[in-house]
């Protein structure tokens, strides 16, 4: 490989935060070798300019295609990245100081797939205490020994470095938002081994103008969508159809969508929980024989239809941590 790590970051109207984010970027003191991949996905203000203006810099690769979502830029930038490990990063977010070096030690020493570090959410301005006491501590996971530690893991795509190779065949389903789902269902999986940092090197923008956001936002339905999609690429990239393919299918539709809907209009949530029922259906083939009550419930009321049980089963699941503490007994 030409670099050492490829660090893609997709771009649409990012003018207010792109020069933070690159900042974060080229200002570390790096031991290896990078690429940075911006792809502008169509924007309309004044990013790009930002960019050519501010950041001289010849790690810079800056690629501009008609608006086409955050997935096809991110895809574009796999198809011509040439780094042994792969980092994403958002347009609105920033990497902590050394966070660079800190994965890349760890990928480099423990000859891992992937490297995931912590968040820190923030808004304006990241502070000391903001970072100072890591939400994991250092260890290794591996499918062959514990297939459970995925579980209790987050979906998101950043705050990790991934082995180039795990994305020979994979690339993000496009025309969604939620497609960072790809990395629970399927990235973790592939991996022979998932080091955990124990260590804050990402901070995420809370932004309240998000694709995501809003309360009457039919946007979210994608959370729903995607997960045939999802499905779709399991088979093609060969993951296991198997209790724990089912859980994690269980605790998207079932809990993480709780926690993505529970702030939209009711409108939303019956489109959304009609949608739910349907897809829970269609992998109950894979149906776990022992799961605990109240995930037993949770299964129960979807299949139902019963939307108000769903949601205090639910939320009761969330708010006593009980994933979490069922992964850890089993």
């Amino acid at each position: 490989m030409k670099y050492d790590l490829s660090i893609i970051i997709p771009v649409y109207d990012s003018e207010k935060f792109i020069e933070e984010c690159l900042e974060s970027i080229i200002k570390q003191e790096l031991k290896y070798k990078i690429e940075i991949i911006i792809v502008d996905d169509g924007s309309k203000d004044r990013t790009v300019d930002i960019i050519k203006e501010k950041f001289n810099d010849e790690r810079i690769k800056l690629i501009i295609q008609k608006n086409a979502g955050q997935s096809a830029a991110r895809n574009k930038a796999l198809s011509i990245s040439e780094g042994k490990y792969i980092m994403f990063v958002d347009s609105d977010d920033v990497l902590l100081p050394n966070s660079i070096n800190s994965l890349m030690d760890v990928a480099s020493r423990e000859n891992a797939d992937i490297v995931e570090g912590d968040i820190v959410n923030f808004q304006e301005n990241i502070s000391c205490e903001m970072i100072k006491e890591s939400k994991t501590r250092y260890h290794v996971e591996s499918n062959s020994t514990n297939p459970n530690f995925v579980l209790t893991c987050y979906g998101y795509s950043w705050a990790k470095v991934y082995r180039a190779e795990l994305w020979n065949t994979l690339r993000f389903p496009e025309g969604f938002i939620f497609e960072d789902v790809i990395t629970k269902f399927i990235l973790r999986r592939k991996a022979n081994k998932v080091v955990f940092l124990g260590e804050v090197v990402y901070g995420y923008r809370r932004n309240p103008h998000s694709s995501s956001h809003g309360n009457n936002n039919i946007k979210i339905l994608d959370s729903i969508k995607v997960f045939p999609h999802i499905v779709d690429l399991c088979y093609q990239e060969e993951v296991p159809f198997d209790d724990v393919f089912y859980i994690l299918s269980l605790n998207h539709i079932g809990l993480l969508n709780f926690i993505t809907l529970k702030s939209q209009s009711t409108c939303v949530r019956n489109k959304c929980f009609i949608e739910m029922k349907k897809q829970l259906t269609m992998v109950n083939d894979y149906r776990v024989s022992k799961l605990p009550l109240m995930f037993k419930l949770l299964e129960k009321a979807i299949l139902d239809g019963k939307m108000e049980a769903w949601e205090y089963i639910a939320d009761t699941i969330i708010r006593f941590g009980m994933l979490k503490k069922w992964r850890e007994i089993n």
